[in-house]
């Protein structure tokens, strides 16, 4: 079983998650958000926000998991890999992760992940000059 999260913009779906109910898993001695299916709307990849706002709301949904991090599996595309890389991820697995073989390990640790969130807080604060 999965839970499933679908992010809007215009009322348009943009980009989708899922992570395995159960989540987060236990791998060397912490405990980190398993991301199993994440896409982003083809014509806003690249886009310099959505993905970072697609990362902020995994961040947060992994520490309201109380994971300390997030592991995921990515296609070999050199630019996909640099998006992750940018904003904080690493390539590697935490030790006792199976992923597919055929994709490349990615981690993003706590430090990455309060900077996600930080992204996401940010965006959620009343703008000057707004009434309560």
């Amino acid at each position: 079983m999965r839970e499933a999260f679908v992010v809007r913009a215009d009322q348009a779906p943009i980009a989708i998650w899922a992570s395995k109910v159960g989540s987060p898993i236990a791998l060397a001695g912490r405990r980190y958000y398993r991301l199993d299916y994440l896409e982003v709307d083809p014509a806003r990849r690249g886009d310099g926000q959505t993905s970072t706002l697609l990362l902020g709301l995994i961040a947060k949904r992994a520490e309201e998991h109380g994971a300390s991090g997030v592991v995921l599996a990515a296609f070999s595309i050199d630019r996909l890999l640099q998006a992750y890389e940018y904003l904080g991820a690493e390539r590697g697995a935490p030790p006792g992760w199976n992923h597919p073989p055929q994709l490349v390990p990615l981690t993003f640790n706590a430090a990455a992940l309060h900077r996600l969130r930080e992204l996401i807080d940010d965006l959620q604060e009343d703008p000057p000059g707004a009434l309560p």
